[in-house]
């Protein structure tokens, strides 16, 4: 077969593998094109199938839940006593509006007495309600109802006794919600459902009745049809035993016949997939029953391959169906299959197309290389000039001109060859080594003269099989001829390659020539070995070379064993050097990592040998000093350095700093390549404590030297100073700067004389002279004689030679003075409650205080003077003391702790003793009797045993102690036994494993544990919180933790903690959260109620104190101008009672909002006199104000709410009171150890009737008076007393109430923590601007109000001005009326029938004609500003004064205001030559000044009152502008009077004063 392809032509051979390939390459290609085709359909198909059974799987979860939820609510709505069951009429209805809600088939109640409520929903969404009710059992009646859910007509009645329902009875039976098999309905089989039941019990826990919720499930089967899977794939749901639920055909889950429904099974569907796949699942599952977990399956219909999605889906009412999802392969094959086709045919062409460019290119390519062959078969047989010409210039041109030249070269090549053979000859007899050709045969072909020459003979025969004989070739070294087979040129005409040198030939002139011998086969083309050619050459120099190396390496071995003991021995001692040295030594890896440490460095850095390995050298390297590190490394591997040293930081295993001096050096091999460092560390941790202290005592010794209370002076050699102290130069009267760098004779002459040679003579001898007595005065105190004490001293250099010398010049003036402190001293010691003796250094006492005899039973120092320490202990504390405590303090100089002593009767005491070795080896002992500390241990230690036998036996409770160790580690060191009746676990289990406790608690509260614990862990702090666990018996257990933590000495935490079960407590907030609910029902109850009490009494109030305010002008009579001031003060009484629930409500609620700004107390009580001075007068009252000199000038409270509290009390005492006094006190007290704070005391006293005992705790409750007052002589409501004890209680004061019944009382109020204001209230005076409505331009106003009285009200208000008002009683008509009239202003109320207030601002607010005009509302209702802010621009509450409309006008039309007033028109541009300096800064300052004004507005606050005053005098002066200090006398003047009436007007007139200015 081979030899038949290799004769094909080659134009076959060209055209044959083209086609064969190009049909293999679009074959492969449509091949694979249709494998991939196959594996992404089956992809698709799986994740078609999956989202399919996914989705699916939601809406039944979604489906089903809804009968569910909707049984869940109504069951709680019948708990709550939301639904009353017993009440079928208002059921009924609420059933009827569940089903506008949900979308089910019927919703359903039934009672243990037989009677029935439910609502059925029709196919065309008709709503039946069908009742049986107790009065006619067993008999149901349809009703139709309209579209509130109201019966309109009795539709039928049947016989029907609810009870004997299976989704009643199956209910009563499992005792819990079920759900009930699919079921069509009796009167409609063509409805297939579903029933949830849900089971109602009383509160006996006694069945009442069952809920029920009819589920449609027509409703799956519409959206099964609607999901899309492809062209003929099909979804179905079936219940275990095989019947359908639902599918996406048309195909319904039951038949109908005659007149009944009857379901069918999936394997008698009339839909061939269906059936098919059922039958399949059937067959591969046995039963369907046993399918519990998503499968993904193929199989074949008649050779088609279907694939298969099944996915079990349950519910936790018992539901457990089955979801299939069928996709035929054939849907998604039909555009693959096409796609194969295509390729066939594509393959088809390209084979014919391949075919004839193949035969055209291979008859292009053929022709030359024949000519080509031609040509080279004549070279072949010696014809050497032999050309051949194509003229192309393809690769076959470039191929025939490369045989050309071939030719040429193979001509010139055999002619050379010639030549080359006979240099070769010379070459091969010039060879110095022998060599010899051998033939097949063995035949000898040719060997060169040196060869000849080694042998020492010719060689022209042929070998034999005594060649080694006949030539005499022996084995080296023997007298073993050769064996002729193992000769190498013998072995390599067999094929081998052999070199040896083990042959000698010893000659016939006795020479034994020791030969290296190789040979080596030369193979034709067939692998024959044609000839053997064999090198040989004398190697007996190197013999005898090799010789002597032996010699040499055997003396060498021997010389390395001897050096290889001693290099062990080095590395034992390097070894025994590493690991003993004092210092740290490490080999560090060129990339940092530890290669070898010693011990010392492991102590330096606290890790062990194995932990270092583990890590890197920058590991452990502080950050700042990585940089240089890296910076040194870099150095020595490049070679600029070869060692460097340096000091640098480590981290210490326990994270603090380690200072360390290292000395690195690098080690390279042989080649100068790195290998690794070596480092050598020493812990110079004490060095730099050493130089930081040697630092710090240099640069305490200068700042004692410039610092110290005594005169210091250093001179050099030559008498010249070199430092010298403050106190020095005081001493002689020259700057210290002078002094240095001269002598005393340049700045002391007189001094020098006598002085320097001292100095000289200390200098020279080296001995000091000390304490010389000196006496003198000071240049700054002339005549006063002082006394000093002189030293000087020599100070020597390192070579022992004074080189400085030292002066110290002491005061002793004052040295009798010091004597007298010292005395001082002593007697403190003497005093002290300590024991303090002194100890020389034979350890006998030299000094007892007072104390330490009295302490050891003892009357007199002197019977211890000279005896030693051990005369106060026994012998065997005696014996512990020298053992254990003197070691230590001799090593650290001073020690403490606790000794057992003895007194001189020879009892015993515990001490704590305090010993301290001083420099001279005396010893100072301090030490305290601790007997009573010790008892009081024994006492703590018998309560914490006493502690663990509570918690044990703590009934519902459990005290622990948690633990965390260093490492994170957390476990229990105790729990109480409490804790197994409470979990059931032992507490011993839980010491052992505390998990077991740990997983019991819900995992949210877990979660909250661990992060208030890590919190606690980080803080320190204690912690608490409930948690919830899930106990084996009692189910969920609610308890409170609480827990404290303490740091322990070894690192670990302990949490000291207390559990109790609070499970029965959650029960009872639960009771009370419902009953909180029910509370907050009735209170919002009651705040509807205050909002319309409000809107209904301020609304004819409006009228009352308006039409009062229009009369005073008009009425002159003296009698009805008397009947007018009691309309309108029984109006202002009925007002502030309507304030006054109001207050209350908001205390009550915890809506009202205490302000605490700086108050001037004094001023207000002085305003409070001042404004019950008239009444008290009236009655021949005195009213007295007596106030503590010491009383802060300003303190942080609220002033609105404590001036409401002395309004009310100074009101009732002024009522109360019909001779003598009120009396107003104040008090503070400091409180000690803070900064500013007092406690304040305010009485109000008077000479009133009194309070019986009895009504004394009664008078502090809402609408109470005390007994006495039901004759309604003094009238009141019982709030006010109310109101300001909650005030009281709400600022953190008390209130106190001391009254004797006929003698008077005395209220007293006491607030324990005050802070002190750093500023006061300052006055100022204040100017009056007028106003009235006529200010303004002329306006259209409309008016919206449904009360007549408050429209009448409003236009008396406007009866002389010349604005024009609009009328209108409800919403509507205003909105009509404002888009025909525009008016330029709107007063709208909000409460209004038709359309109120809210409605009708959206309205104008949303109209764009009416969207500009300004509203303000005018309202009786409880709403607050803010609530209805959104809606206009003003605000105003009924009863509405003539002031209050102005300043709302003014708010909104600040730019129409005329200058008709005269101060003003004095004040115009045209008219007033005034110059006022600066006025765009004095606008901008007012403009920053209407936030100020806005909240004096509305709170009238005295001291911001005072404070606005002071600011706009200050500018008026400023500013040099009149108009504004007049206006600033005005305000003064209203607030002095204390005339509120005028303070408002006032006070709404700063926005005209700058308009006013804005207009200059």
């Amino acid at each position: 077969m081979i030899k038949a392809l290799k004769k094909l032509p080659l134009r076959t051979v060209f055209i044959v593998p083209f086609v064969v390939q190009l049909i293999g390459t679009v074959g492969l290609v449509g091949y694979l094109a249709f494998k991939n085709g196959q594996q992404d359909v089956n992809e698709l198909s799986l994740k078609l199938r999956q989202e399919i059974s996914d989705r699916i799987a939601h809406q039944l979860d979604d489906f089903l839940s809804i009968p569910d939820q909707i049984n869940q609510i109504n069951s709680s709505a019948i708990e709550l006593g939301m639904l009353n069951t017993s009440n079928f009429e208002s059921t009924g209805r609420y059933f009827w509006k569940q089903m506008q809600v949900f979308d089910v088939g019927y919703i359903s109640f039934g009672n243990t007495q037989g009677e029935f409520i439910g609502v059925e929903r029709l196919e065309n969404g008709n709503l039946l309600i069908n009742e049986v009710s107790r009065s006619k059992p067993g008999k149901l009646y349809i009703y139709a109802t309209d579209k509130q859910g109201n019966r309109t007509k009795l539709l039928g009645v049947k016989d029907w006794e609810p009870r004997q329902e299976a989704w009643y009875t199956d209910a009563v039976k499992a005792g819990k919600p079920i759900w009930s098999q699919i079921y069509q309905w009796e009167d409609r089989p063509d409805v297939i459902s579903i029933s949830a039941s849900y089971p109602i019990y009383n509160k006996t826990k006694k069945i009442s009745g069952v809920l029920s919720i009819d589920h449609l499930l027509a409703q799956m089967s519409n959206f099964l049809a609607r999901l899309k899977v492809s062209r003929s794939g099909k979804i179905f749901i079936l219940e275990r035993n095989g019947f359908l639920v639902a599918s996406s055909t048309q195909e319904r889950p039951f038949r109908v016949v005659n007149g009944k429904a009857k379901r069918i099974k999936a394997s008698d569907s009339k839909y061939d997939l269906i059936r098919l796949t059922t039958k399949y699942l059937t067959d591969h599952f046995d039963n369907l029953s046993k399918i519990d977990q998503n499968q993904k399956l193929d199989f074949k219909i008649a050779g088609q391959r279907q694939f298969i999605q099944l996915t079990p889906w349950r519910d936790r009412l018992g539901l457990d169906w089955l979801i299939v999802v069928v996709v035929p392969e054939a849907d998604f094959m039909d555009k693959i299959n096409a796609n194969n086709r295509t390729t066939i045919v594509l393959c088809i062409a390209a084979a014919i197309a391949s075919i004839i460019i193949g035969i055209i290119t291979a008859n292009s390519v053929t022709k030359p290389i024949i000519r080509l062959n031609n040509a080279a078969k004549e070279i072949a047989i010696g014809h050497w000039e032999q050309q051949v010409n194509i003229n192309r210039e393809d690769e076959l041109g470039e191929l025939a001109t490369s045989f050309n030249q071939m030719a040429d070269q193979l001509q010139a090549i055999f002619q050379s060859l010639s030549k080359s053979e006979a240099r070769l000859a010379k070459f091969f007899e010039s060879i110095p080594v022998g060599v010899s050709i051998h033939n097949e045969r063995g035949r000898l072909e040719g060997i060169n003269q040196a060869g000849i020459e080694i042998i020492g003979r010719d060689i022209t025969e042929i070998f034999s099989q005594n060649i080694s004989s006949r030539y005499q070739i022996y084995i080296a070294g023997t007298e073993q001829l050769y064996p002729t087979e193992q000769l190498p040129n013998i072995r390599a005409l067999k094929g081998e390659t052999v070199f040896t040198e083990d042959i000698e030939i010893h000659r016939k002139d006795g020479k034994i020539i020791p030969l290296e011998v190789r040979s080596t086969p030369v193979f034709d083309e067939s692998g024959n070995v044609i000839y053997a050619i064999t090198t040989f050459s004398d190697i007996s120099d190197r013999k005898q070379i090799e010789q002597l190396r032996k010699n040499y390496e055997r003396e060498l071995e021997r010389e390395v064993n001897e050096r290889t003991k001693a290099l062990q021995k080095s590395e034992e001692r390097f070894r025994r050097s590493f690991e003993d040295a004092a210092i740290g030594v490490a080999l560090v890896a060129l990339d940092g990592r530890w290669l070898k440490v010693n011990p010392s460095l492991c102590q330096i850095v606290s890790y062990s040998e194995a932990e270092l390995l583990t890590m890197t050298c920058p590991s452990i390297t502080h950050p700042d000093d990585l940089e240089t590190d890296f910076e040194y490394m870099r150095q020595m591997l490049a070679g600029e350095i070869r060692t460097y040293q340096r000091e640098k930081r480590y981290l210490h295993k326990l994270s603090h700093v380690v200072w360390v001096l290292v000395s690195v050096s690098l080690v390279r091999d042989d080649e100068e390549q790195p290998l690794y460092f070596i480092a050598q560390i020493q812990d110079i941790s004490s060095h730099k404590v050493l130089e930081r202290e040697i630092a710090l005592r240099e640069a305490q010794l200068n700042a004692f030297f410039a610092s110290a209370p005594i005169g210091m002076l250093m001179q050099n050699r030559q008498l010249r100073y070199v430092q010298v102290n403050q106190i020095m130069a005081e001493i002689n009267g020259v700057p210290v700067a002078s002094h240095i760098g001269k002598t005393m004779g340049e700045i002391l002459p007189d001094l020098a004389a006598v002085v320097e040679p001292i100095h000289q003579q200390v200098l020279d001898t080296g001995k000091p002279i000390l304490n010389v007595e000196i006496s003198g005065e000071v240049p700054q105190l002339p005549g006063i004689l002082r006394h000093w004490l002189v030293s000087y001293f020599p100070i020597f250099d390192p070579e022992g030679q004074p080189s400085y010398l030292g002066v110290v010049v002491v005061e002793i003036s004052d040295r009798k003075q010091a004597q007298i402190t010292l005395q001082k001293h002593l007697a403190v010691i003497e005093a002290a409650t300590e024991g303090i003796a002194i100890l020389d250094q034979n350890s006998q006492y030299t000094y007892l205080n007072k104390a330490h005899v009295t302490i050891f039973g003892y009357s007199d120092a002197s019977e211890l003077i000279g005896k030693t320490w051990k005369e106060l202990y026994y012998p065997e504390e005696i014996s512990r003391l020298e053992r254990d405590v003197f070691p230590i303090l001799l090593e650290q100089k001073r020690w403490r702790g606790e000794a057992t002593a003895k007194k001189k009767d020879g009892t015993t005491f515990a001490e704590e003793v305090s010993l301290t070795l001083t420099e001279r080896g005396e010893l100072i002992c301090v030490c305290r009797d601790i007997s009573q500390r010790k008892q009081a241990e024994l006492a703590l230690q018998e309560r914490e045993n006493m502690l663990r036998t509570l918690g044990d036996n703590l009934d519902k409770g459990v005290i622990y102690q948690l633990v965390r160790e260093p490492d994170g580690r957390y476990h229990f060191s105790y729990i109480s036994g409490g804790i197994k009746r409470l979990v059931g676990v032992e507490p011993e289990a839980i010491i052992q494993d505390g998990s077991l406790l740990h997983n019991l608690i819900v995992e949210e509260d877990r979660i909250l544990n661990e992060k208030l614990t890590e919190e606690s862990f980080r803080n320190l702090s204690a912690y608490q919180m409930q948690m919830r666990k899930q106990t084996p018996d009692a189910g969920i257990q609610w308890s409170q933790l609480r827990s404290i933590p303490r740091q322990m000495d070894d690192g670990r935490v302990i949490w000291d903690g207390i559990e109790m079960d609070i499970t029965d407590i959650k029960h009872i907030e639960n009771e009370l959260q419902q009953a909180l609910i029910s509370a907050e029902t009735a209170n919002r109850a009651k705040s509807e109620f205050l909002a319309n009490m409000s809107h209904e009494i301020r609304t004819p109030m409006n009228a009352i104190l308006g039409f009062s305010h229009l009369l005073q002008d008009l009425v002159t009579e003296p009698q009805a101008r008397f009947y007018l001031n009691a309309i309108a003060s029984s109006g202002k009484t009925l007002l502030a009672l309507i304030n006054d629930i109001l207050d209350l409500s908001k205390i009550e609620s915890g809506k009202l909002q205490l302000r605490y700004e700086p108050l001037n107390l004094e001023a207000l009580i002085n305003e409070i006199v001042y404004i019950f001075s008239q009444k008290a007068s009236e009655k021949n009252l005195a009213i007295i104000a007596e106030i503590d000199p010491n009383l802060p000038p300003s303190i942080i409270f609220d002033e609105v709410r404590l001036r409401q509290i002395l309004f009310n009390v100074v009101g009732n005492a002024l009522k109360f009171t019909e001779t003598g006094y009120v009396q107003i006190t104040a008090k503070s007290q400091t409180i000690e150890n803070a900064h500013c704070k007092i406690q304040l005391e305010l009485a109000i006293a008077d000479t009133g009737i009194g309070i019986a005992i009895e009504q004394q705790e009664r008078i502090f409750d809402a609408f109470i008076q005390a007994e006495g007052q039901s004759d309604r002589k003094y009238g009141g409501t019982g709030l006010g007393l109310a109101i300001t004890k909650r005030l009281t209680e709400m600022m953190g004061g008390t209130i106190k109430l001391e009254s004797e019944l006929g003698k008077g009382s005395t209220f007293r109020f006491i607030f324990p923590d005050l802070s002190c204001a750093a500023s006061t209230c300052n006055q100022s005076p204040q100017p009056e601007l007028d106003g009235n409505l006529n200010q303004f331009a002329p306006m259209t106003i409309l008016v919206v109000d449904d009360v007549q009285s408050n429209r009448d009200l409003i236009q008396g208000y406007f009866a002389e001005t010349k604005h024009t008002l609009l009328m209108a009683q409800d919403g509507l008509e205003a909105i009509n009326m404002a888009q025909i009239y525009h008016p330029d202003l709107i007063l709208l109320d909000l409460r209004m029938p038709n359309l109120d207030g809210y409605q009708t601002s959206l309205s104008l607010k949303n109209n764009p004609q009416t969207q500009p005009i300004p509203i303000i509302i005018v309202t009786a209702a409880f709403e607050q500003e803010q609530q209805v802010s959104s809606l206009c621009q003003g605000f105003l509450r009924k009863p509405v004064t003539c002031h209050e409309l102005v300043a709302q006008f003014k708010k909104l039309f600040p730019h129409e205001l005329p200058l008709s007033n005269d101060k003003i028109t004095d004040a115009s541009p045209s008219s007033n030559s005034q110059t006022i300096k600066n006025l765009p800064e004095l606008l901008e300052k007012l403009r920053q000044e209407e936030t100020q004004w806005q909240f004096l507005r509305q709170s009238l606050i005295t001291r911001d009152i005072r404070k606005f005053i002071q600011r706009l005098q200050d500018w008026g002066t400023e500013h040099q502008c009149y108009l504004l200090l007049d206006y600033c006398q005005t305000l003064q003047t209203a607030l002095e009077t204390f005339e509120i009436e005028r303070l408002y007007k006032a006070i709404d007139e700063f926005p005209q004063i700058k308009q006013t200015l804005e207009e200059f």
